[in-house]
């Protein structure tokens, strides 16, 4: 979808045109800001327990017995961590795998994974109510109420 929204989206606008040129580099700073985050997010290490911290745990039979041994890795595991089995490995704080990033969501690249998201959207919002020409079905929808009604039932009906 880039092309078609870079190159055929002047819709007869000037290149050098104030809106045109605008509308781009909205565009342009927001998959700047997208891609950032995705890669910060897919080669930041999400976190493992630390050698230290079982090493204190382990010492301290008080605080042993406070704590969960990971079956898998014979280690205490902190509150919220959790074996990913695809990586093989304690994670601090994890919430997921993700094959999008091909890297486990955990402690230290939540916030990029997040922002990853929220550009994402961004992006696919301002792409879309940006663009200047509107589908061939934008005129028919618009007509009647029940025509969406419709629209609405069927896509319902499908899913």
């Amino acid at each position: 979808n880039y092309l078609p929204y870079v190159i055929w989206g002047s819709n007869g606008a000037r290149w050098w045109s104030f809106y045109w040129m605008g509308r781009i580099c909205v565009f342009h700073l927001l998959l700047m800001l997208l891609l950032m985050s995705y890669l910060q997010a897919a080669f930041t290490d999400p976190g493992t327990v630390p050698e230290k911290w079982h090493q204190a745990i382990s010492a301290d039979e008080s605080l042993a017995s406070q704590f969960r041994l990971c079956r898998r890795t014979q280690m205490y595991r902190p509150p919220r961590s959790h074996y990913c089995m695809i990586t093989k490995r304690l994670i601090l704080n994890m919430d997921h795998f993700c094959p999008w990033v091909d890297n486990t969501i955990g402690y230290y690249n939540r916030k990029f994974f997040l922002l990853f998201l929220f550009y994402t959207i961004l992006a696919c919002s301002w792409t879309f109510f940006s663009f200047p020409t509107r589908p061939v079905w934008w005129n028919w929808m618009q007509r009647s109420i029940a025509n969406l009604a419709l629209l609405l039932d069927a896509s319902l009906a499908v899913m």
